[in-house]
């Protein structure tokens, strides 16, 4: 089995009825690198509704937890290779010495939440429950989308690629460092748009301005619909 790096990205809703020009750095959505040895990587669901039950964490991440009282919630999802990918490592000879060949079959992408590390302010007022996890749900539509994305520019990215190293191993982790450079770069051109979601949402209550966001990522998933 290849082994990977992953990546999650983080985000969090903040609410800060008197507006400000700019998101405070704690509450910027952000990617953290996880390595493959840590629990989180064997949880989390694929793209669905969101509910309260989806968000288990009972505290948030060390670095923002003194920031607790100013954010709504704390979204944890990330972008991962589906089960159907196929990778394929085959021993030969090049200039007459033995060589691993491997290639990348099938690859796609989709984008999980992982309730462990995801976590809801539990003084969120009811009323604007609905509107918070409107907003969870917007980030990971977010995610989804480019891991839709993702697998179609992955599909021409990886058709002519071989991996050739001079022992299995290596071969094998020529393919997860491709493979983790492609899930990198979604992350950081996704990271815009989630950034540019918050900018325009979370720095004051703006129903009229998520509408607009909601709307826009259900028509990008309807359009990318997998056949």
């Amino acid at each position: 089995m290849l082994r990977f790096i992953k990546y999650i990205i983080l985000m969090q809703l903040l609410l800060l009825f008197s507006g400000c020009a700019q998101l405070p750095e704690y509450a910027r959505p952000h990617i953290m690198e996880i390595d493959n040895k840590q629990e989180l990587l064997k949880k989390g669901f694929i793209y669905r509704q969101l509910t309260v039950d989806d968000f288990q964490a009972l505290e948030l991440p060390a670095n923002i937890e003194p920031h607790a009282k100013n954010i709504a919630a704390h979204a944890c999802c990330r972008i991962r290779v589906v089960k159907e990918s196929k990778f394929t490592i085959a021993r030969g000879y090049l200039n007459q010495q033995i060589h691993y060949f491997g290639s990348i079959k099938y690859i796609g992408f989709e984008a999980v939440m992982i309730p462990e590390c995801s976590w809801l302010n539990p003084r969120v007022p009811e009323e604007n429950l609905d509107y918070v996890l409107q907003h969870e749900q917007i980030h990971f539509a977010l995610m989804e989308i480019a891991a839709r994305k993702l697998t179609r520019e992955a599909k021409e990215e990886t058709k002519n690629y071989m991996a050739i190293q001079s022992t299995y191993i290596d071969a094998q982790d020529e393919i997860s460092a491709k493979i983790r450079d492609l899930i990198r770069s979604a992350n950081e051109a996704v990271l815009k748009e989630h950034t540019a979601f918050d900018e325009d949402t979370s720095l004051y209550f703006d129903p009229e301005s998520q509408r607009w966001w909601l709307e826009r990522v259900e028509d990008e998933l309807l359009k990318s619909t997998p056949n």
